[in-house]
């Protein structure tokens, strides 16, 4: 039996697709405002909300109001819609639900030599003068390796900036379609392996340097560390992964659970996936569960979410990262939903992020 959606159904955009002049001109900016509203809902209005459970903790209220707009909007899946759509749009959405950037006191973008092509790296810095080699964090945003970028996770670098006093490198890797699998891998191999031989002109300390990532981007950023240690070369000193990709199919519980109304929804997934290219290759750089031996890896903390697709392939790879001798801290956030890295407009996702973060600052001093 499928679950309880937390939201009205999907709403048919049958009809809708037809209807063109003023009224599809205004509806994004309609949809905008009121999706600005929702997410302004104070914490305990939405508590007056009917809580929803599924097989855990209930539901975020502020998060369920959330998936209710979204959910019962019509508008077509980011599958059927051209991939300049789909990215616009998941860049809106992102905007909106991480609230506002905080100032942090450097910021620049920088071009650093990557294995194919330059790659863009956005930089920020808890001091702008620092006195002496700074921590950092080398960091990929999520989208399925198909959609996003470095601004989707602007807001929540400049808080991991602030927040662990590190400086954070934002990378903008390419993506599919047009740059199909290995290409996401090669350029955050290859901007960890820039950020770490260039420690010393980017003012940091080589041997704290962490990595991380959300989502795809979580799958990238184990994959760098295990080629790291393949090439016996110094690892980063800590993984920060936000609900990672480890599987190469969707087969789980939780998949089957939230395979609908969650904000990342199966067929999505199934888009992703076909779009990177790397389904029935067996290459373990596409899904790190493929890899038989996850042995010598630096300490993890590995972030899942309660009402995520991905939950339980999160929790598998932590617990092989365990069994194979590495330090790891599991953390189930369990109100929460897929993306909470950029959902500063809940407080419970802001309250996880701000612990992940200080996880990760003492990884950083340690």
């Amino acid at each position: 039996m499928s679950p309880p959606s937390p939201a009205p159904e999907k709403a048919s955009v049958r009809g809708n697709a037809r209807k063109g002049g003023l009224a599809a001109k205004l509806q994004p900016r309609i949809e905008r405002a009121v999706l600005r509203a929702v997410l302004a809902t104070p914490p305990k209005i939405a508590a007056l909300q009917k809580p929803h459970r599924v097989d855990g903790d209930p539901l975020c209220p502020q998060i369920q109001l959330f998936l209710k707009l979204l959910n019962g909007v019509p508008r077509p899946s980011l599958a059927d819609v051209p991939l300049e759509d789909a990215r616009a749009q998941y860049e809106m959405i992102c905007a909106l639900t991480d609230g506002e950037r905080p100032e942090v006191p450097y910021l620049r973008e920088a071009s650093i030599p990557g294995a194919e092509s330059e790659l863009t790296v956005r930089i920020y810095g808890p001091e702008a003068k620092p006195s002496r080699p700074l921590p950092a964090l080398v960091y990929y945003h999520g989208g399925g390796f198909v959609i996003g970028s470095r601004n989707v996770v602007d807001a929540f670098c400049r808080r991991v900036a602030l927040g662990a006093r590190c400086l954070v490198f934002n990378v903008e890797y390419r993506l599919a379609p047009e740059h199909p699998f290995p290409a996401a891998v090669v350029d955050c191999t290859a901007a960890f392996d820039y950020i770490h031989a260039n420690a010393a002109a980017l003012g940091v300390d080589p041997d704290r340097i962490a990595v991380g990532g959300d989502s795809a981007g979580g799958n990238l950023a184990t994959v760098v560390s295990i080629a790291r240690r393949d090439a016996d070369k110094p690892g980063p000193c800590h993984q920060m992964l936000y609900y990672p990709v480890t599987q190469p199919s969707f087969e789980s519980e939780s998949h089957r659970l939230f395979a609908d109304g969650y904000f990342l929804d199966r067929k999505v997934m199934d888009f992703f996936m076909s779009s990177y290219g790397a389904s029935g290759t067996n290459d373990p750089r596409s899904a790190p569960m493929l890899y038989s031996d996850l042995s010598k890896l630096p300490p993890a903390q590995v972030l899942t979410a309660g009402f995520d697709p991905l939950r339980d392939e999160g929790r598998e790879y932590a617990e092989r990262l365990r069994d194979a001798g590495n330090a790891v801290e599991y953390v189930n956030e369990g109100r929460l939903i897929h993306g909470f890295v950029a959902m500063n407009f809940s407080k419970i996702a802001r309250e996880a992020n701000q612990r992940a973060i200080r996880r990760l600052g003492a990884a950083l001093e340690a």
